[in-house]
């Protein structure tokens, strides 16, 4: 369940510097803290707002709706909502996987272990129009075990041309003990 947070809106002549700075696992951004109410409900493809750019809701609405898919456990359509080319650095398994096929083996077995997740804390930004993330904490509960495994998060998202917003990086790990 999300509460009131504060967010950080980063502006589109930052999307080059950003992109640099994702990639190097820095945050030397300067930003502008934005008071959002980030209780949003889960729902599959929220509508694009009138200028069809991506917005913080869009963001938190499509990541709602990869942990109700998560939780449905059908790997196929979990790896549906990612780019085909999307990277993904996954929570219980090492490697990284930037193809359908590796995505839906560490899916498959991810889904066997009957997971449910729950944020804990989330941070949504814009990088540009079309593209934004999520940073957070959340605890996977695996059904089957009924053991938790807390893990931080950051998704970057793509509002493509045809309207449908993609996951294009994914990094997911437990946290430290």
């Amino acid at each position: 369940m999300r509460t009131k947070t504060v967010v950080r809106a980063t502006s589109v002549a930052a999307v080059a510097a950003a992109a640099v700075a994702l990639s190097a696992c820095s945050t030397g951004q300067a930003s502008t803290p934005v008071a959002a109410d980030t209780d949003t409900a889960a729902g599959a493809n929220a509508s694009v707002d009138a200028g069809g750019e991506l917005t913080l809701d869009r963001i938190e609405k499509q990541f709602d709706t990869w942990l109700d898919t998560v939780a449905q456990g059908d790997p196929q359509a979990i790896n549906a909502l990612y780019r085909e080319d999307a990277v993904l650095l996954p929570t219980l398994w090492a490697g990284v996987f930037d193809s359908p096929d590796e995505r839906l083996a560490y899916f498959t077995d991810f889904v066997s272990k009957k997971p449910t997740g729950a944020i804990d804390e989330s941070v949504p930004q814009l990088l540009s129009p079309t593209s934004g993330s999520l940073s957070g904490l959340y605890t996977f509960t695996m059904g089957e075990s009924g053991q938790n495994v807390p893990a931080r998060f950051t998704f970057v998202f793509e509002l493509e041309d045809d309207g449908d917003v993609v996951i294009v990086d994914h990094h997911s790990s437990k946290l430290p003990d």
